[in-house]
């Protein structure tokens, strides 16, 4: 196959290079010159585009004669591959630190002894701390105990895991439906249902532009139901 060297001469009319997207994806240029240069210019099919149109190829070329020694010539371009890339799927962990009162062997622990537990640990006065680590000698839990002495050596989160779901699809022309994420979504896509008791996060979505298709990103953050507070991610 041969690469079109351009429309030197030519000009282009200002309705070209629009896409159009039905059974096949197609875009046209259009261009007028003298009858010289246009037929100079005219590719045969199956030439491959360059620059703008790298990634495309000529499925016909019309020249057309007009008054004054002028002519036009109409080239339909199709892609390469003439559909779009498949979609792509990924699901991988994501380190999601947590608080340590959150772990499961602390969940025994009542909100009044948490309470002490945290004055034990970071009050505000040595005084404060004393008498709180003093009465969770006497009236706490083993646990809490434990708990206490932890914040003490500055042990605040634990490693925690989740899900990163990430959906990519491509597009000819930029989606109207994307968005910054930040609120609490069912994920959609191939994995529609995939996570049951599990709750999602739905974050940015990421676009990028590589020869004129569009590549979307959708990912959702997935972690055990009740992750994300509904009052603050709606």
């Amino acid at each position: 196959m041969s690469l079109w060297i351009g429309y030197h001469g030519l000009i282009e009319k200002p309705d070209s290079g629009h896409t159009t997207v039905q059974d096949k994806t197609s875009r046209v240029q259009t261009f007028t010159g003298t009858q010289t240069d246009c037929l100079a210019a005219l590719p045969a099919r199956g030439t491959l585009g360059i620059n703008s149109y790298i990634n495309w190829k000529v499925e016909s070329a019309e020249l057309v004669n007009l008054p004054g020694d002028i002519a036009e010539i109409t080239i339909n371009w199709i892609p390469i591959n003439g559909d779009l890339p498949i979609d792509e799927v990924s699901v991988t962990p994501r380190e999601m630190p947590r608080r340590i009162e959150l772990h499961p062997r602390y969940e025994d622990i009542d909100e009044r002894e948490l309470e002490l537990v945290h004055m034990a640990a970071l009050g505000s006065t040595f005084e404060e701390r004393d008498q709180a680590r003093y009465n969770l000698a006497v009236t706490g839990s083993a646990e809490g105990i434990e708990l206490a002495q932890k914040l003490m050596y500055g042990e605040e989160t634990y490693y925690w895991t989740g899900l990163v779901y990430e959906w990519t699809t491509n597009y000819w022309t930029l989606p109207s439906d994307l968005t910054l994420g930040g609120f609490i979504e069912d994920p959609i896509g191939p994995m529609l249902g995939a996570f049951p008791g599990m709750q999602a996060l739905r974050t940015a979505d990421k676009v990028t532009l590589q020869n004129y298709i569009y590549k979307v990103t959708r990912t959702w953050w997935i972690a055990e139901d009740g992750n994300w507070d509904p009052n603050l991610y709606s």
